[in-house]
């Protein structure tokens, strides 16, 4: 039976359950406006053809493999990964920290409210709508390498633009070091 107190349940819960969605990015990632002067590589998810992955910060290409540092968010778990070039399937890389519109659906639905029997027509509009905005804004910095039309990728050099050495291992970094 519908009635005013499981509506308010249903709309609380929708609020509370709005505000906790959403993914986390490493917190080295730059915010959008920092982007030029970041001195961090791209967080990197590789896809392997064994169906396992390996994900952490691109740090560069050697001549068969990428190096990853995994644990670039964590200090105490810090270890470099060099993922062979032959065994890649896919790569997913996040360039910037997304901006999270998650707030405007708890926000919406609320000011529905104040439409009253109208609510029930501009709240699932409005629910739709942001909840849109904010699965874009959330993958609005990710690009996947492998599939993504505009940035498809012919050589693995091309994403030296996203390490944190694009133009190669400085001969004096001690990997083990990375911070």
């Amino acid at each position: 039976m519908v009635t005013k107190k499981n509506i308010i349940k249903t709309i609380l819960f929708l609020l509370v359950g709005s505000l906790f969605s959403g993914c986390s990015s490493p917190r080295y990632l730059p915010e959008p406006e920092d982007i030029g002067t970041n001195r961090f590589g791209a967080y990197i998810m590789i896809y392997l053809k064994d169906w396992n992955y390996v994900e952490g910060e691109f740090i560069t290409i050697k001549k068969d493999s990428l190096i990853i540092l995994q644990g670039a968010y964590n200090d105490n778990k810090k270890k470099v990964i060099f993922v062979l070039k032959k065994n890649i399937e896919d790569i997913t890389l996040r360039y910037a920290y997304p901006t999270n519109y998650g707030w405007t659906i708890p926000l919406f639905m609320a000011l529905s409210v104040s439409h009253g029997f109208y609510a029930l027509l501009t709240m699932p509009a409005n629910i739709i709508a942001t909840s849109v905005v904010t699965g874009a804004g959330q993958g609005a910095y990710d690009y996947d390498i492998m599939r993504d039309e505009h940035f498809k990728i012919k050589t693995y050099e091309q994403l030296l633009m996203f390490a944190r050495f694009p133009q190669g291992l400085p001969a004096n970094v001690d990997l083990s070091k990375l911070k």
